[in-house]
């Protein structure tokens, strides 16, 4: 009996812990948040050298820190001369450099890779002080279009059954190299709308995404078009550590690249 209540004992000192840091962190004032992204190996004639160049620097890492009671305040503080790596099997220990105030991003010119299908682990030290963000990450989605789209219609991309609770997106015309379509969250409060939409963190919106709408005017003039869609995955509560778990938010995804022409390849 008393081994039993012994166990009892350490269950309840484990779930009021658990509680204790839950409130802690909703109450930290310490924000983290952003994107870690891939791509996959691109491998079609319709692409050329200078599109493929456009699109290298697509696996990239992008953080940002502040000080915020609120997602109003994510561009009030920035948190600057934190030091800031990426963890993960095929990285190792990969430093994420500061390239404006409370930005910290790398890219494949310092050798990223994107470690599909692991644990990103983003460990952050500030005065002293550490925290951390990780996030699992998936792999592309699988998806088919069709060779030929007609000019100025939406498309929409299927990938049902793939468990992603978000997806990003763009489409650039390769004549021109314009983009033409981008939803790629670029400012510290897009990154916010991303990953806590209704206010509320990313994963705990239900149902999962399984398509995409592309609208046509992404496809204005007769041409070729890339298309990029990743399906994302979002940092859960219980992987963050001693950061605001209300407003901070950490996406991962892999976009699979295809080629699209308006009205037909000729």
């Amino acid at each position: 009996m008393l081994f039993y209540l012994s166990l009892l004992s350490i269950s309840g000192c484990d779930a009021l812990q658990s509680k204790i840091n839950e409130i802690e962190n909703l109450a930290n004032e310490f924000v983290a948040i952003g994107f870690y992204l891939g791509v996959e190996e691109i491998d079609t004639p319709l692409i050329d050298d200078a599109t493929l160049a456009l699109l290298d620097d697509l696996t990239s890492v992008e953080l940002f820190l502040a000080t915020a009671a609120s997602s109003q305040d994510l561009n009030s503080n920035p948190v600057s001369r934190a030091d800031v790596t990426l963890n993960s099997p095929l990285n190792g220990v990969l430093p994420v450099e500061e390239n404006n105030p409370g930005q910290y991003s790398t890219n494949t010119s310092t050798g990223l890779l994107y470690d599909e299908s692991e644990v990103a682990l983003f460990e952050i030290e500030h005065t002293g002080i550490d925290h951390a963000i990780s996030v699992n990450v998936p792999a592309e989605p699988s998806f088919t279009l069709n060779a030929s789209h007609n000019q100025n219609e939406d498309l929409d991309i299927s990938f049902s059954n793939q468990a992603y609770e978000n997806a990003l997106a763009f489409v650039v015309n390769v004549q021109t190299g314009e983009v033409t379509y981008d939803n790629r969250p670029t400012t510290p409060m897009e990154m916010y709308e991303l990953t806590h939409p209704q206010g509320i963190l990313l994963n705990e919106v239900e149902p999962d995404t399984d398509s995409i709408n592309i609208p046509g005017s992404a496809f204005g003039t007769d041409g070729i078009y890339v298309i990029g869609v990743a399906g994302i995955i979002s940092s859960k509560a219980s992987q963050m550590n001693n950061i605001n778990t209300a407003i901070s938010g950490l996406i991962a995804g892999k976009f699979n690249i295809e080629a699209i022409c308006i009205p037909q390849c000729q």
